[in-house]
């Protein structure tokens, strides 16, 4: 993996279509969006499984709501929803959705 890290993390040679399905040309969706296509070009690469995380500091950029969820919980899921279309449309025009699990659990 070591060596093989630098150029799976070199995103140069993605075409530039790639930014609006992924969410990676807008900055609220851009951070979930780049870890989707990462997961997608390790997978290529062999790699049998990929965990991406989203959020931190629990309780105002995560997933772990337990109080004011109306205000919460929307921009979290907007800021995932269109990053993992993104990935489950890359993954079947590529013909390896059907060979993919994918769990998404908050």
């Amino acid at each position: 993996m070591q060596t093989q890290a630098p150029g799976i993390v070199d995103l140069a040679d993605e075409p530039a279509s790639g930014r609006k399905l992924d969410g990676r040309d807008d900055p609220f969706t851009e951070p979930f969006g780049r870890q989707c296509l990462l997961a997608r070009r390790v997978v290529e690469r062999g790699v049998r499984h990929s965990l991406l995380v989203h959020g931190w500091e629990n309780g105002v950029y995560s997933w772990d709501h337990h109080k004011q969820i109306r205000e919460w919980l929307p921009p979290r899921a907007q800021e995932v929803d269109l990053p993992t279309a993104g990935l489950i449309q890359d993954l079947k025009s590529r013909g390896v959705l059907d060979q993919t699990l994918l769990v998404f659990t908050t």
